[in-house]
This record gives C-alpha cells, sequence and structure tokens, in this order.
C-alpha cells in the first residue's frame, strides 16, 4: 500500500509541478540528501506522466472511487457504492495525514485523487514470474 501511495504522488509531483517533502517523510527519515522532487524541464518519466488521462478521463474509475461524477448515486445501497465510499474515506485520511505532516502542502484533495485513481487504473503491480509468485 505505501509504494501505491508513493507512486501517487510522485505521478503528483510530475503533473502538478509542485514540491512535496515524500523524500524527507518516507524516503530518506534519517535526513540523507537525496531529491526525488520534480526539476526545471524534463523528468526521465515525463513523456509516459504527460500522456496519462485527466481525472475526467478516466472512465468509470471516478465513479467507483465516489468522486465527481453525477451518477454516484444512483449506486446508493449497492455493494459497489460502499466499497467506493470505504475507499473514498480511506484516501481523504491519508490525505489529511499527509497535509497535517505538511508532506502535500500545495496540493488539493482533488489532485490526490487524481494520482491515487491514475495508480489504481494501471498494472503497476503486476509482477511477472516463471513461477506465478513475487
Amino acid at each position: 500500500a505505501i509504494k501505491q501511495l508513493v507512486l501517487s504522488i510522485f505521478l503528483m509531483e510530475r503533473l502538478y509541478g509542485k514540491v512535496s517533502l515524500l523524500e524527507d517523510f518516507v524516503l530518506h527519515p534519517a535526513g540523507k540528501s537525496c531529491s526525488m522532487a520534480p526539476l526545471p524541464g524534463q523528468g526521465h518519466f515525463d513523456a509516459y506522466v504527460q500522456v496519462l488521462p485527466s481525472l475526467g478521463s478516466l472512465g468509470l474509475v471516478p465513479l467507483t472511487i465516489g468522486f465527481g461524477d453525477e451518477c454516484f448515486g444512483v449506486l446508493n445501497g449497492t455493494i459497489t457504492w460502499q466499497m467506493a465510499v470505504n475507499k473514498r474515506q480511506l484516501w481523504q485520511q491519508q490525505f489529511d495525514f499527509l497535509q497535517e505532516r505538511r508532506i502535500l502542502r500545495g496540493y488539493s484533495f482533488q489532485q490526490f485523487i487524481h494520482g491515487r485513481a491514475l495508480v489504481k487504473s494501471r498494472p503497476f503491480e503486476l509482477i511477472l514470474s516463471r513461477f506465478g509468485k513475487e
């Protein structure tokens, strides 16, 4: 779960061009100086990041996380609705936690949701091996 969160924040940084304190909090808690914050110009992954869809272009993903879709109310009372509400609450708690610690200063909840939804909608965790195990 932490890998998904770190990847989400990385995508947010590259998409929205702001700097978080992610490396200080998660990646380098001992104070080592190694920054992955966005730099002016092209980053190694910018070509890929720039073609990722906007939150509104993610098809059903915003609906299944209960964000920004007027049709979400139609799902009220279903298991899909409950799962979306739970996911939305979890992501709100994560965002609030990171905001309280000033890790995501300058980012909006919608930008956070966009980063999380991009990771959720991509097979980043697909692991291929001859034995089918990690």
